[in-house]
């Protein structure tokens, strides 16, 4: 009964002193903790911020609003292209339409195209690339105004001395134009029916003017818009100064 006894008072003494412990462990943290904050230290006592990025934009009403500004802008630009190509698809199939109802070149039509050509001293022909010639429609136009007796033949020596240039682009890029590239020749080895037509008639030919990667498939955004604007603006700077040069 004794032995139990000092077990127990053994037990109470521990429980005691480790009570004591952690009585006095608190008691000096939190004086320390007291000491930093009289002290002035801000640090200890400040908590931790999480900011997220993604919340923060979508409650900045500024942020909503130039968002909102952005796709504005988009969706006209989207509706100002689709437009434009709905007009030029309209134009595109009212000139086909003339073209085989032959409503341009009648015999009074390439009378008054002869006239013309008669008080130029010098002749641009401006055309994109179809199919490694001019499109059908200028081949046309030829066909019907340089006719014999006018431009070639034993009296036709009306275009005798003009000057010719030829100015076009093509929807490729420059870099397939070559022995090694997709096309297998050079652009000016596309060129030599127009320097016979210019032997033929007597004309001089003058050289060309061309840009390369001129193409609807270019045009699918504002940017790519914008590009080709800046290439036709500096093509039409170069044939200018060929022009000037003669």
């Amino acid at each position: 009964m004794k032995n139990i006894n000092y077990v127990i008072n053994g037990v109470l003494a521990v429980a005691v002193v480790i009570l004591y412990i952690m009585q006095f462990s608190g008691k000096k943290e939190s004086s320390v903790t007291r000491t930093f904050a009289s002290a002035g230290d801000t640090t200890a006592l400040l908590p931790i911020a999480y900011v997220n990025v993604d919340s923060l934009l979508l409650n900045y009403n500024y942020s909503k609003d130039l968002n909102e500004i952005i796709l504005k802008k988009q969706e006209n630009s989207r509706a100002n292209i689709t437009q434009k190509a709905r007009s030029l698809q309209g134009e595109m199939q009212d000139f086909q339409r003339k073209v085989e109802n032959n409503a341009f070149l009648t015999r009074e039509r390439a009378e008054q195209e002869q006239q013309r050509l008669l008080k130029a001293d010098i002749i641009v022909l401006q055309f994109p690339i179809f199919w490694y010639s001019a499109p059908s429609i200028l081949e046309r136009w030829m066909e019907e105004t340089f006719r014999h007796g006018f431009s070639h033949g034993s009296t036709g020596d009306k275009l005798k001395d003009k000057k010719l240039i030829l100015s076009f682009t093509t929807g490729a890029p420059e870099t397939l134009y070559s022995r090694e590239g997709a096309m297998g020749y050079a652009i000016d080895e596309f060129l030599p029916c127009y320097k016979a037509v210019c032997r033929l008639t007597q004309m001089e030919y003058c050289g060309s003017v061309y840009t390369c990667g001129i193409s609807y498939g270019n045009r699918t955004t504002p940017e790519l818009i914008e590009q080709q604007k800046g290439a036709s603006v500096e093509h039409a700077e170069r044939l200018i100064r060929l022009l000037e040069a003669l």
